[in-house]
């Protein structure tokens, strides 16, 4: 249970929403402060388990492709600017 990402990434969730709620609820300082100590070490537990036990679900690669957004059309990545320029994009 402590290796599945999607475990960790709750747990880590529910203590950081903890934290924060207890912050604005005017927790102890010392209730505070510990909770704080203890975020970067559950945040690089989690960042771990992901890199390590994490299955990547998306479509693969072939050999003559490059990694992109797949909600973007392949034309438009890589483009700093679109072909057409806003006074173009005025006229139509």
């Amino acid at each position: 249970m402590l290796r599945k990402p999607v475990f960790v990434v709750v747990a880590v969730t529910c203590y950081l929403a903890l934290y924060y709620g207890l912050f604005l609820g005017g927790a102890p300082a010392s209730v505070i402060g510990g909770l704080y100590a203890g975020a970067p070490f559950l945040v690089t537990w989690m960042v771990i388990v992901i890199l390590k036990y994490g299955a990547y679900k998306g479509k693969e690669l072939k050999a003559d492709e490059e990694w992109g957004y797949e909600d973007q059309p392949k034309e438009s990545l890589g483009v700093l600017f679109p072909k057409t320029s806003y006074k173009d994009a005025a006229d139509q």
